[in-house]
């Protein structure tokens, strides 16, 4: 719901560049991998769970082949989207100047092609096997399963090494980044002070999420090279609750600490049941960014 308000909003003023139509161009791009994602896991684990099509599944040649590519190459994209946007709030703050100066339209179109790409040349190879859809007693479910274990590890090696870069990178930015804005926000009103606890507690659950994903692909490589399936199966579990909160923490986080981007939210859904005080034209200009760079400015 977000992504579209969005996309009205840079459709009605696409002749214009600022940091925020960008950073919209960024979110809409991360809110297609994290729908992709959504889907994935309805599709690919909670419909085998709940016992759904289940013939479906087993006579289908198409869905087994989409399997690998399509799950693999949305977290490996929702995971660099994560990233991007890290390493994005770190420049607004310790390196307005440059953000300003590189963070483009085109830079950030050139940014977004490069999410996509990198993820499809990674997993591309995923396209030459196919998964095969497996009733497990243990734990009495069906589930998907990649039948050459070659590129069954190859994925989880792939991916275990992204997210544990995606993560040490995460953690020292977000570090320097809170450091930054506990300064820019030291003389500022107790209200926006309050923002940094849910800064925090956004790059928090973030980090986690990543560190997680990590440590549940390397263990996942372990059991995937000592052929332990009833691991391998268990860890399905874990994955599919880690990736929906990673996903699901930047809309949220994004309302709360922007009352422009809240307000222009709410007014595109519910205008006619707004007062007429909270009730915003059909554009509006967000002014973040500028009290953040003259803060910045300030401080320098």
């Amino acid at each position: 719901m977000l992504a579209v308000c969005f996309v009205i909003k840079i459709i009605k003023e696409k002749d214009s560049e600022n940091d925020i139509t960008n950073f919209l161009f960024h979110f809409i791009a991360n809110t297609i991998f994290d729908i992709v994602q959504a889907l994935s896991v309805i599709v690919f684990q909670k419909f085998l769970h709940w016992d759904i099509l289940i013939p479906f599944y087993l006579s289908s040649k198409w869905i087994t082949k989409c399997y690998a590519p399509i799950l693999y190459i949305s977290i490996l994209g929702s995971v660099l989207g994560s990233l991007i946007t890290v390493i994005n709030r770190y420049c607004a703050l310790c390196h307005i100047f440059f953000f300003k100066k590189m963070w483009t339209k085109s830079s950030c179109l050139k940014v977004i092609l490069l999410q996509t790409l990198l993820p499809i040349l990674l997993f591309s190879f995923n396209f030459f096997y196919e998964a095969d859809v497996i009733y497990v007693p243990y734990f009495n479910f069906y589930t998907f399963t990649i039948k050459n274990n070659v590129a069954s590890i190859m994925n989880n090696v792939i991916l275990s090494a992204t997210t544990f870069i995606a993560t040490v990178i995460t953690i020292v930015l977000n570090i320097i980044t809170l450091k930054r804005y506990s300064e820019i926000m030291a003389n500022t009103t107790a209200k926006e002070r309050s923002k940094k606890f849910l800064m925090l507690i956004y790059m928090g659950v973030t980090t986690l999420c990543l560190l997680a994903l990590s440590i549940e692909q390397f263990v996942r490589l372990y059991f995937g090279i000592v052929n332990d399936k009833i691991g391998i199966y268990y860890l399905t579990f874990v994955l599919y609750w880690i990736i929906p909160i990673l996903t699901i923490v930047q809309p949220i986080i994004t309302l709360i600490m922007s009352k422009q981007l809240r307000r222009y939210f709410l007014s595109f859904y519910l205008n006619i049941f707004l007062p007429q005080k909270y009730q915003i034209n059909k554009s509006f200009t967000s002014k973040i960014t500028v009290a953040i760079v003259k803060k910045t400015t300030n401080n320098i």
